[in-house]
């Protein structure tokens, strides 16, 4: 079935509601394709920092999230701007959410 909209008939045009809720979709998903990489610059930032893999660095932004009761995107946006300052930043962030989860600000890992 073709996603065209029917020209011929009483629906030839589509209404003003399915055109806003189309337009309301759109802006979700460019919002969901711009915090996603987000999310994706962040766990290369913590691959890095505690060598581990993607899946890996995903899990570290989902349990943080959990414990602090902050978005993932909100928790990338803070490890992404960690990082623009450099590692010894990075470094500092992590020891903030281990403080934040209530965790030993020492622990080395995610």
């Amino acid at each position: 079935m073709s996603t065209r909209f029917n020209r011929s008939g009483p629906s030839a045009a589509p209404t003003r509601a399915s055109v806003d809720e189309l337009e309301n979709e759109i802006r979700h998903l460019k919002s969901a394709l711009t915090g996603r990489a987000v999310i994706d610059q962040a766990k290369g930032v913590l691959m890095r920092h505690f060598g581990v893999d993607a899946e890996t660095a995903f899990q570290v932004l989902v349990r943080w999230s959990s414990h602090t009761n902050h978005r993932v995107s909100a928790l990338a946006l803070e490890v992404n701007g960690a990082a623009s300052q450099g590692a010894d930043a990075v470094a500092v962030l992590v020891r903030d959410v281990h403080r934040r989860r209530g965790e030993d600000h020492q622990v080395s890992g995610p």
